[in-house]
């Protein structure tokens, strides 16, 4: 069958206007859903996008209204996605005005679409009827930013306390030996390490005490008497110690002059182990958002490096439970893509799409025969569809044009070519 024809008798058109319209478009793509997805990732093709942001939010809404979905987990970190979902859930006021500072990373509160999902899960917790389960905003990156490696105080600190208020003693015993060898949240944060590994304390003496303390931090918690009193606050000390401990082996490999490709896969390593942790606690279906290669269930391939992202491990985890729509756009002025070139995938889409994009579902979908469209010189994070990709791909969301994101900065920083 010819690939126009293909896409003509597949795809659902959308408008972002039509509520009716969007809401029909999302139930037809996920009528035709394994009945085991409760893991649906949905990924943009570039950051600073402003309809993949619009995108995400209107699915989720229908998502939450029709289809029992009961949370989103975003690529912002994990501990800052802590302070948001306390102001979702409404237990926590934005007295200061700071939450969507504070409630995203990488800057990512600042742009107005970040700042209206929240807002809209807010009020919609707060409008529950007695009984009604609430929704919960997670964000699943590592505590990790584009300028600089965090110190694991922050990681340490829920299961120092947690410890304390089980054992005071013990508590106090272990919070002296972990402080000690913490030391300067700036010896450790010192941006320059970035590029020279020699200026990172992750091989120090220090360092390598703390990783032993860790060990023996997490073998204490472990090893408490086993109680249902504050059994949530416990598991997530925990969780956020041992993610402590993958941070500690980031900063040393930091200091070891690895590649930014380990480096890389490390990152989407502790992502993955906190999807497995909000999967965990969740009972209802999650709606994930990110980049696309870091939903992608193959090795993620840039010019610069390459990586295994955490869609790789959350197939290979997950199985059919976990379901991959990518992103596509046809053109985005503010990023320097013009329309897609003859012959792309991209091209044939826009061709069929009747509104300002559709969905597509692929169903293992071969066709290699179309040319990759080529990429952007202005955005970095650009990556065009891979036509030889498409077979490890469930489906498509392609968006005919986009704009940059309201609140986001004009130009992106040059290390954001990391995505």
């Amino acid at each position: 069958m010819p690939v126009s024809q293909w896409i003509s008798e597949s795809c659902h058109s959308f408008s972002l206007s039509s509520k009716e319209d969007f809401e029909g478009a999302v139930s037809s793509l996920i009528q035709g859903f394994n009945k085991e997805v409760s893991m649906l990732a949905f990924g943009e093709c570039l950051h600073f996008g402003e309809e993949f942001l619009i995108l995400r939010n209107e699915m989720f809404k229908c998502l939450v209204k029709h289809h029992g979905y009961r949370s989103i987990v975003v690529e912002s970190s994990f501990i800052n996605g802590i302070l948001a979902n306390q102001y979702v859930l409404g237990t926590l006021n934005d007295s200061n005005g700071t939450i969507y500072e504070e409630g995203f990373s990488h800057n990512f509160g600042q742009m107005d679409a970040n700042k209206e999902l929240i807002d809209w899960m807010r009020n919609y917790n707060a409008n529950l009827k007695e009984g009604e389960e609430k929704i919960n905003f997670y964000g699943f990156d590592a505590p990790t930013e584009a300028h600089y490696t965090p110190s694991p105080r922050k990681c340490l600190e829920p299961g120092l306390k947690h410890l304390e208020e089980r054992n005071k003693e013990l508590g106090e015993k272990h919070r002296k030996i972990v402080e000690e060898f913490v030391g300067k949240d700036s010896d450790w944060e010192n941006p320059e390490a970035m590029r020279d590994p020699s200026k990172s304390i992750g091989l120090s003496k220090e360092a390598s005490q703390l990783r032993v303390a860790v060990e023996d931090l997490i073998c204490e918690l472990k090893t408490l008497p086993p109680s249902n009193e504050n059994r949530e606050d416990f598991e997530m000390a925990l969780h956020m110690v041992e993610m402590g401990r993958t941070l500690l082996d980031y900063h040393a490999n930091l200091a070891g002059k690895c590649t930014q490709d380990k480096l890389l896969t490390m990152r989407d390593l502790i992502a993955f182990q906190n999807v497995q942790f909000i999967a965990g606690k969740e009972r209802g279906k999650m709606f994930l958002f990110a980049h696309n290669s870091h939903l992608q269930r193959t090795e993620a391939v840039w010019p610069w490096f390459r990586f295994w992202p955490l869609g790789s491990r959350l197939s290979n985890k997950y199985g059919k439970k976990y379901y991959f729509i990518a992103g596509a756009l046809g053109s985005s002025q503010p990023s320097g893509i013009s329309d897609p070139e003859e012959g792309s995938l991209e091209r044939h889409l826009l061709s069929e799409a009747k509104g300002e994009g559709l969905f597509i579902k692929l169903d293992g979908r071969d066709v290699q025969e179309l040319e990759k469209r080529s990429g952007s010189k202005k955005n970095m994070s650009y990556s065009p569809i891979d036509p030889s990709e498409l077979v490890n791909i469930d489906a498509l969301a392609f968006i005919k044009s986009v704009t940059w994101t309201r609140g986001a900065p004009t130009f992106p920083e040059p290390s954001e070519k990391k995505e």
